[in-house]
């Protein structure tokens, strides 16, 4: 029995010293092999070319030049969209010239929400309609704002505010298209 206790810590020891040098020749041989890529960006290449990244989410710019349409899509770090309840997203334009004009992107999905839980009124104001049971709410990952003087605006900036969880971020896109080029190229 005193054999016994004698050599159960032996072998332990033995046991513990082999797994510390089994790992520490394991662990060097990686850091030798490792290869370090410095063309590697900061974020892996996107889905779309014009992509800016707002803490933890995307917003991707669409520019149809031909429609004066501008699209902006919001999507999470995998570049799924991302729904947001805003009623208008507010940007700023700013062409060559240093003109500035701002503009309200306006969500392109709404969804129907219901005013009363059971019998009971949620969120209804006194002085609407009893009938009324529901509203649309925006609730949308794509934006988009359209005019005519965009039909003519081949080079501007903007700087587009998205509230993502709690935090404003401003996403900036740089456009520019010579004149020359077809009006109906979209990007």
């Amino acid at each position: 029995m005193h054999s016994f206790t004698f050599k159960a810590p032996r072998v332990i020891a033995t046991w513990f010293i082999f797994f510390v040098i089994i790992s520490q020749l394991s662990c060097s041989s990686t850091r030798e092999n490792a290869i370090i890529d410095e063309n590697v960006p900061d974020h892996p290449t996107h889905k779309y070319p014009y992509t800016e990244v707002i803490g933890n989410h995307h917003v991707t710019f669409f520019v149809d030049h031909a429609e004066g349409v501008i699209e902006a899509w919001i999507s999470d770090a995998v570049e799924k969209p991302y729904l947001l309840e805003e009623s208008f997203l507010e940007a700023v334009i700013t062409d060559r010239n240093g003109m500035h004009k701002e503009i309200r992107l306006l969500p392109t999905d709404y969804e129907r929400r219901r005013l009363y839980l059971r019998k009971e009124t949620v969120r209804r104001k006194p002085y609407s309609n009893p009938r009324i049971r529901s509203k649309w709410v925006a609730e949308s990952s794509t934006y988009r704002y359209q005019a005519d003087f965009l039909k003519s605006l081949h080079q501007f900036t903007m700087e587009l505010e998205v509230p993502v969880e709690g935090n404003r971020y401003i996403a900036r896109f740089e456009f520019e298209m010579p004149e020359e080029e077809n009006a109906h190229h979209r990007h």
